[in-house]
């Protein structure tokens, strides 16, 4: 059976397999006797193949769908990482009633996730999930060295969930990066959140870099316990009114504050923020970089430091509450000449 518009490209020795499935989860890491790590749920990923697995495609079909059915599993050791792999060109559309898009189970490193679409409908589900808060600490977890390159997401308007999650125990999603993607929609949370329960341990050294957050209402970022993240060129557009939440928020969640952190042209492109919400929303974090972040006076912006150490370089920002530890450095001039504290600002 050939693939129309994509392909599935899972190396390092994976056997594939086509069987039947009850899980809604259209790609799911298991861990268990079977030694079943992952389970691809295709009833439509070769563009309408029905139960016999016949081809039919549909002229102008933009993607292809993936509920419960027919599903593809690969075969890992029962304790092992999903490792050196990657999904490539492929579409994943989970309708109303289906699961989460790519469910991680127990922990993946190495991979790659290249231009794969995913549309969730249901709006308890996730394209891309990863809970692993109820693992012992220390117990194996998480994802490590793995990139997402290319890809359009998307949530609805109704979702009560976020769009991507991932939540640990323990410093175990680390190094990873999100680059040249599209997010879209969402309700009254941020499209992404990376969390975890573990108050003594971070989260460290990943990058998000040119995502194009469109429509989404509820923000784009939520995280706690970050250390050496970079999160670049960072674009909000389209709301069409004001937004519900946080754009990007730094969170408190366990306790630990997220230091060392940079966030670059970081902007909002037209609307207003809902009264009490932030572009930019430094809960707990210390020592982080601003630069080149900015949102037009005419749009509102609002930022919230909640005293954390700032360091501001590019365009001032307007109405900033609690930046009594904010440094700016103007690019104009010698920044050991130009940095100001105490919340004060420079044009």
């Amino acid at each position: 059976m050939g693939f129309v518009r994509g392909e599935l490209a899972l190396v390092a020795g994976l056997q594939l397999a086509v069987g039947d499935a009850a899980d809604a989860d259209p790609i799911q890491q298991v861990a268990g006797d079977a030694a079943l790590a992952v389970v691809l749920n295709v009833d439509d990923v070769f563009s309408g193949a029905g139960a016999g697995g016949q081809q039919q495609e549909a002229e102008g079909e933009a993607g292809h769908g993936c509920t419960a059915g027919n599903s593809i599993n690969v075969v890992l050791p029962s304790s092992g990482y999903l490792r050196n792999s990657s999904l490539k060109n492929l579409g994943i559309y989970c309708e109303v009633n289906a699961g989460h898009g790519v469910n991680i189970k127990l922990g993946a490193t190495l991979n790659r996730f290249e231009d794969v679409n995913i549309t969730v409908l249901n709006p308890t589900k996730s394209c891309y999930l990863g809970i692993w808060s109820g693992i012992a600490l220390g117990q194996p977890q998480g994802v490590f060295d793995t990139t997402w390159e290319g890809g359009d997401l998307y949530i609805t308007s109704a979702h009560t969930v976020f769009g991507i999650d991932f939540v640990t125990n323990g410093t175990t999603f680390n190094e990873n990066n999100f680059r040249r993607m599209r997010w879209n929609n969402g309700n009254t949370l941020q499209f992404a959140r990376f969390t975890n329960v573990d108050t003594a341990t971070y989260l460290e050294g990943n990058t998000i870099d040119g995502v194009n957050f469109e429509i989404c209402s509820g923000g784009g970022i939520f995280a706690t316990n970050m250390k050496g993240w970079i999160i670049r060129t960072c674009k909000f557009w389209d709301q069409g009114g004001a937004y519900k939440n946080h754009l990007v928020h730094m969170g408190a969640n366990s306790g630990l504050p997220s230091i060392g952190n940079t966030l670059e042209t970081v902007m909002r492109n037209g609307d207003t923020m809902t009264a009490g919400k932030r572009d930019i929303f430094i809960e707990s974090g210390n020592d982080t970089t601003l630069i080149n972040c900015y949102t037009d006076p005419g749009n509102s912006p609002s930022y919230d430091f909640n005293g954390q150490r700032v360091l501001i370089i590019g365009p001032a920002l307007s109405n900033v509450s609690n930046s009594q530890r904010m440094a700016i450095a103007n690019p104009r001039n010698a920044i050991t000449a130009s940095a100001t504290f105490a919340g004060t600002t420079s044009a």
